[in-house]
């Protein structure tokens, strides 16, 4: 058996190796809310465009799992040997039930064997508290500790999340506040939009691209990522200046030329929709642009093919392109490279998911030479596909415009 154990492991480090060339490795942890393209997508996108970061990442979210259920399979993170990692569970902690001793005892358990292995390979946790059930959706029903609707459910979370905190301050890991965060925006966008709004999906409990958009931004703001991510200075009488990703092309007839390898964060519809609520425009999705010496009056500011209107004394305080133009010349290569990140996530989920449990039980039974010659080539064959996933992903330069007219 202890042959066959280290067989399993040899496989599983071969199936989330890297190269050694990697400066950073993050590593998603949860279950299902984590294991669809919501938040760690947006997470990666966010750090490989957006701030041009160098960063490998991987996804081992595992649909249906709890905190203790985590600690089963950690062997597979911890061969992949991440720097960093985000860990969020509770919603399946609580088994849609009333809280009792036994849940919040297994669920402190999982997670601080949990943080306790990371820490041994110098991993730096961040630690998510449960999310939240929307009580219009959410229809919880436990054989473990009898029926509730969601109002009593969300106080199973809210103990869960108030253990959370006190593990993250005895354990000294970040705490990134979900639950209360969710709980207010649910309750605010309800009294805008109407009680019937959907922000944790119609089944109260795996949130769409606007409740996915909130965790990004919690984990991104715990993890300091509130930075500018573009500052182009415009001298009506001189030169153009622009921050690290960005290249000027060329400055003539009040046309500006730019080529950018940093990104502005494109918003669907659904995630325009939660952005009064939270301040990620400001934080997170700052392209400025603002100019010196420019003679007083109203100017017509264009980006690609749009145009908006704006006075000379709020162009040079500095506007922010990506809020003012949420359609923009970014947005192709953004949706696109959003959707080459999801597959690959996906498809991580599916060796988590699928691959891994099929490994242990072939590693629990005796192999004959043929069966390994198999079992190599299906993992080479399966590895071989992530990696077609990974290179298919990359920051192109775009080019775009932006022009500007005095008003007559």
């Amino acid at each position: 058996m202890k042959k066959a154990k280290s067989f399993y492991i040899l496989l599983l480090s071969f199936v989330f190796s890297v190269g050694a060339s990697a400066e950073k490795r993050l590593a998603f942890i949860g279950d299902s809310i984590t294991a669809g393209d919501g938040y760690p997508v947006m997470i990666e996108i966010y750090l490989r465009a957006c701030i041009g970061g160098r960063i490998n990442v991987r996804s081992f979210a595992f649909p249906g799992d709890t905190a203790l259920g985590f600690n089963k399979r950690m062997d597979e993170v911890i061969s992949w040997k991440p720097t960093i990692a985000t860990i969020q569970f509770g919603m399946n902690d609580g088994f849609y039930g009333r809280y009792t001793d036994w849940m919040g005892n297994n669920y402190k358990r999982g997670m601080n064997n949990a943080i306790d292995a990371l820490k041994k390979i110098h991993c730096k946790p961040y630690l998510g508290t449960p999310t939240v059930m929307d009580p219009v959706y959410g229809k919880p029903n436990s054989i473990y500790a009898g029926k509730c609707n969601a109002e009593t459910y969300n106080q199973t979370l809210e103990k869960l999340a108030g253990f959370t905190e006190e593990i993250a301050e005895s354990q000294k890991v970040p705490k990134v506040e979900l639950f209360r965060l969710m709980s207010e925006i649910m309750e605010e966008s309800k009294k805008i939009y109407g009680k019937n709004y959907v922000f944790t999906g119609l089944d109260g409990i795996h949130p769409g691209a606007n409740g996915q958009l909130v965790m990004a931004y919690a984990f991104l703001k715990s993890m300091n990522m509130s930075r500018k991510i573009a500052e182009i200075t415009v001298d009506m009488e001189g030169l153009v200046t622009v921050s690290e990703g960005h290249k000027v092309i060329s400055w003539k007839n009040n046309e500006l030329v730019l080529e950018s390898t940093r990104y502005p964060f494109c918003h669907s519809l659904k995630t325009e929709e939660i952005l009064p609520f939270i301040s990620f425009q400001e934080d997170m999705n700052r392209f400025e642009l603002k100019f010196i010496r420019l003679p007083k009056g109203k100017y017509r500011v264009s980006w690609g093919a749009f145009a908006k209107v704006f006075s000379s004394e709020t162009l040079i305080k500095g506007i922010n392109l990506a809020d003012e133009f949420r359609n923009n010349p970014f947005r192709p290569a953004f949706e696109m490279l959003y959707k080459q990140i999801a597959c690959r996530q996906k498809y991580e989920v599916f060796l988590v998911f699928e691959l891994s449990p099929l490994l242990k039980r072939f590693s629990g039974k005796k192999q004959s030479a043929g069966e390994l010659e198999t079992m190599n080539r299906l993992q080479k064959k399966l590895i071989g596909h992530r990696d077609i996933l990974e290179k298919e992903i990359s920051v192109y330069p775009v080019r775009h415009k932006i022009k500007i007219e005095k008003m007559n």
